[in-house]
């Protein structure tokens, strides 16, 4: 069993986060929103995770922003907060 990490949120392709798509992927914020969409309808593992990293990082003492990094950070975003609002 692997221990999944919260934090930081890394969206660069190939990172081992499940808000990053997989090694070579190219897209815009566009395709980012429905990769994850579709990640999120899949449910499973990687609905449980984006669930619990967006409670997380909205719950935490910090800006949301200082945590999530990458090429997406933007989109991961809105997508961390509206997940963190649907609880």
């Amino acid at each position: 069993m692997s221990v999944f990490n919260a934090i930081p949120v890394e969206t660069t392709p190939g990172a081992n986060h499940v808000f990053a798509p997989p090694e070579g992927w190219f897209g815009t914020n566009d395709d980012y929103l429905a990769l994850m969409r579709k990640r999120w309808a899949e449910g499973g593992l990687l609905k449980h995770q984006m669930g619990f990293t967006a409670r997380f990082v909205m719950n935490r003492c910090v800006k949301p922003e200082s945590v999530i990094e990458g090429p997406y950070a933007e989109p991961a975003m809105s997508i961390i907060a509206r997940l963190a609002r649907s609880d």
